[in-house]
């Protein structure tokens, strides 16, 4: 009797208990998502996999989380949430007590309410929201992928989107793109969810009400994409009167519920006009043709970038047995495909865009990406997805081996790689984290390919044993890019990095204690965020009567641009220009440079000090305390 062959690419659930097999002909998708045996997995292995998933996530991304100097648009936020603290409203974003009418104010809301914790506005306080919100999609992407895949495969679902490169670099930084995200992946990954389980009420309403929260983080994205992709999803799905239902708009009520919440009082405090920049004002200024062509070609090569190196699987997806062993996840691939289609074009055909606008997609796009890597994972030997995983695995390992090797020469003092070098309690961190992992990983990938060519007759324990030591290397794995990423790439960053803090420690040390300090015009927010007082904000002076006598201390931006004849002035998208001169006498006591790299910086804050005449009153103007361009 001849003895059967196990299938090239098994289940996830091991066997015909799961019940995951191609769908039948004439079977609707309403049957087809069934499948799963969900009695197979107690509650408690559920439970601890989804725990494992968000504490992994959590210790990754809070490691050494406030090394790295506050930089690019964290402290426009924060400076946002000092300002809810300080006036007590919670509705109007402001920058030095002026409406700044640039985005929804939910980021500032989550930096204030972590400042409540930590005892003010610190680098985690700004951080850790989008910290929480990484662990929290890593979540939603663990729930929505265990009805097809066991915990371990669900798990390996969410890990990967968070070891995408860069999740992990945007992912510990105050930016608002990790909060849309998590916000995004809910509204879509719920609604779906749902609405496979009939339950079409929690569907609308958990979908809309995710995409409201969206819309407050930074606008109508997220809003557009829910109702864009579950349109046409279910248009695919011929389902065309979905809008006749109740539920349908009682989730648009919901949306339009949490949206006004804030919009209302908003609208009350400001005008329409505002209410139309807040909303419309980034996208109108970062839509044009220049230069569209090129984008386009390059923008699909930027995303794949930003995506390893889990991109790398899409080489799978070339052979014909391995692609036809995705059949088994026909639903989750489906709508994923949609959503990831549908929502490409609103940043590929926009000449300027950068990879991270298209981060709210990257939880879909780690659907179809961890099927693939679970499948190839779980295949038998001498399949293409079997040898995709260990050449995977084994480039990773030479890249640790590589990384380690520079990291370790540049510790030992070769000059070529002086930029390398690391402070040395990291620096030894790093050579021997980086070392231990690649070589467990090393290991791992022999023992499990080992196993399975030992049990390759032996099906059940193929299966079993092959799986838990191919998962071992997966976590190692993700562990070796966390660590790389975590490790590595901070300390490469932070001794070049602009630490302002201490260059306004410097300069508030040389000042009279709580000396009020005052901007002409709007002041750079990273000097702002690190001087920790409010700043008032005074209008450029034309004339010596428009400064007031008790001037001691003030400061304004200065760029690279400026002259003698005039300066830029302005903050977000509101832009003018000024005299290059000021009405009275002074002398310039700092100069703080703003950008990440004090070498590259094109942008100054000067603090200057008026002087005065023995009477008290400000000195007139000479040549030498006015050029700015000096």
């Amino acid at each position: 009797m001849v003895q059967q062959s196990p299938p090239a690419y098994p289940s996830s659930l091991s066997h015909e208990r799961s019940g995951l097999f191609p769908p039948e002909a004439g079977h609707s998708e309403a049957r087809e998502h069934r499948f799963v045996d969900r009695g197979s997995f107690p509650t408690r292995a559920n439970t601890v996999a989804a725990l494992f998933v968000v504490t992994f996530a959590l210790v990754c991304y809070s490691l050494r989380v406030s090394d790295l100097p506050i930089r690019g648009e964290e402290s426009r936020w924060a400076q946002g949430a000092f300002e809810m603290l300080r006036t007590g409203d919670w509705v109007v974003p402001r920058q030095q007590g002026q409406v700044f009418a640039e985005r929804p104010p939910m980021n500032s809301w989550l930096m204030a309410l972590f400042s409540l914790v930590a005892g003010g506005l610190t680098p985690w306080a700004v951080r850790f929201p989008s910290v929480m919100a990484v662990a929290l999609t890593a979540l939603v992407l663990y729930v929505y992928c265990r009805r097809w895949l066991s915990p371990a495969g669900a798990c390996v679902s969410a890990m990967i989107y968070c070891s995408f490169g860069q999740v992990l670099q945007i992912g510990r930084l105050g930016e608002s793109e990790a909060v849309l995200a998590f916000f995004t992946t809910l509204s879509l990954l719920g609604w779906h969810h749902y609405w496979l389980r009939e339950q079409q009420a929690k569907a609308w309403c958990l979908g809309f009400i995710a995409a409201g929260l969206g819309a407050l983080t930074k606008g109508l994205q997220a809003p557009i994409y829910f109702i864009a992709v579950t349109s046409i999803y279910l248009l695919i799905q011929r389902t065309p009167f979905f809008f006749r239902s109740r539920d349908w708009w009682v989730g648009l009520l919901c949306m339009l519920g949490v949206i006004s919440t804030w919009l209302i009082p908003f609208w009350r405090a400001t005008d329409w006009q505002t209410v139309q920049d807040i909303w419309t004002g980034l996208v109108k200024d970062r839509v044009n043709l220049a230069g569209l062509f090129r984008h386009m070609g390059l923008y699909p090569f930027e995303v794949f970038g930003c995506l390893l190196p889990w991109s790398l699987f899409v080489v799978q997806w070339f052979q014909k047995d391995f692609r036809k062993s995705l059949g088994h996840f026909r639903v989750p691939l489906v709508f994923a495909i949609v959503a990831l289609c549908v929502t490409f074009p609103s940043v590929w055909m926009v000449a300027g865009a950068r990879g991270r606008y298209f981060m709210p997609l990257y939880g879909i796009a780690s659907v179809p990406l961890g099927l693939t890597v679970w499948l190839s994972l779980t295949a038998r030997v001498g399949t293409w997805g079997f040898h995709g995983w260990w050449r995977f695995a084994r480039f990773m390992a030479l890249a640790g081996c590589v990384v380690t090797g520079l990291l370790g020469l540049s510790q030992m003092g070769v000059s070529s790689l002086q930029s390398l070098r690391q402070p040395v309690f990291w620096g030894v961190a790093a050579v021997v984290g980086t070392l231990l992992l690649t070589l467990i990983l090393i290991t791992q990938c022999w023992r499990a390919r080992s196993h399975q060519l030992r049990s390759q007759h032996s099906n059940d324990q193929a299966y079993s044993g092959g799986e838990r030591l191919a998962i071992q290397s997966f976590v190692v794995t993700f562990s070796l890019v966390a660590w790389m990423l975590g490790s590595f790439a901070v300390n490469l960053n932070n001794p070049h990095g602009n630490h302002l803090q201490n260059r306004i420690a410097l300069l508030s040390g040389q000042l009279p204690d709580q000396t009020p300090l005052v901007s002409f015009g709007p002041i750079h927010h990273r000097f702002e965020y690190h001087w920790q007082r409010s700043i008032e904000q005074l209008a450029w002076p034309l004339a010596e009567g428009q400064v007031d006598n008790s001037l001691d201390y003030f400061c304004f931006d200065y760029h690279v641009r400026d002259n003698a004849e005039y300066r830029h002035s302005g903050r977000g998208r509101t832009w003018t220009t000024t005299p290059s001169s000021l009405p009275f006498a002074w002398e310039e006591v700092a100069r703080i440079p703003l950008e990440r790299e004090y070498t590259e910086s094109s942008r100054w804050v000067i603090v200057g000090r008026a002087r005065k005449t023995s009477r008290g009153t400000l000195a007139a103007p000479d040549e030498r305390s006015n050029l700015l361009w000096r």
